[in-house]
């Protein structure tokens, strides 16, 4: 893998994966989860980390999966890639959510499609002000593929995750916050160490 769409941290006994995708939203495609799935065992498997925060940039937490993979292989009638595709991020997201350590998904911005799937997988979720959720796949003919509808439902229930799978609506922190989507707002965080240690996942 030649390109780097993360960045790994240590900050005492917190461990840190920032998500950069160098284009616009941090979509997800093969390269990116190879390189997420690469980077989480050295930081859980790391027995003086305790805590476990994915983060994205200041703008998007990660739009959801790259598209342009989807219709590339439809278009070369590839099912096949796009079915070992999506096995590999549900091993991913899989391990996330089995990890022993305390998983904080610190989320700016969009968190939609497989970016909010992504932040489901954690024990916690903490999100800015400017923090917007999800799952609009609907929209493209198409359900969420990353556990969104096992994970969502034992999150809110499953009156709730139905609407938000049927609808696609777009929830805002507050709102993500009232039906129990998320854990905690916090409105002046500017680290992942802070984001974590307020909600006292250290």
């Amino acid at each position: 893998m030649t390109a780097h769409f993360l960045t790994i941290e240590k900050l005492g006994s917190l461990g840190v994966l920032s998500l950069q995708r160098p284009e616009p939203g941090n979509p997800l495609n093969e390269e990116f989860l190879a390189q997420i799935g690469a980077a989480w065992p050295q930081v859980e498997e790391d027995s003086e980390v305790r805590s476990i925060c994915l983060a994205g940039t200041l703008d998007v937490f990660m739009l959801g999966a790259d598209i342009r993979f989807f219709v590339r292989c439809i278009l070369a009638n590839d099912m096949q890639r796009i079915l070992r595709f999506t096995r590999a991020a549900h091993e991913l997201l899989a391990h996330i959510e089995d990890s022993s350590k305390n998983v904080v998904a610190w989320v700016r911005g969009a968190a939609y499609g497989a970016g909010l799937e992504l932040a489901l997988a954690c024990d916690r979720i903490v999100a800015a002000p400017n923090a917007r959720f999800a799952l609009p796949e609907t929209g493209l003919g198409i359900y969420p593929g990353m556990g969104g509808t096992q994970r969502t439902p034992r999150r809110i229930g499953v009156g709730l995750a139905k609407w938000m799978i049927f609808s696609g609506a777009i929830m805002t922190a507050e709102q993500a916050l009232e039906i129990g989507l998320i854990d905690a707002i916090h409105p002046t965080a500017t680290s992942a160490l802070e984001a974590v240690t307020a909600l006292g996942a250290r």
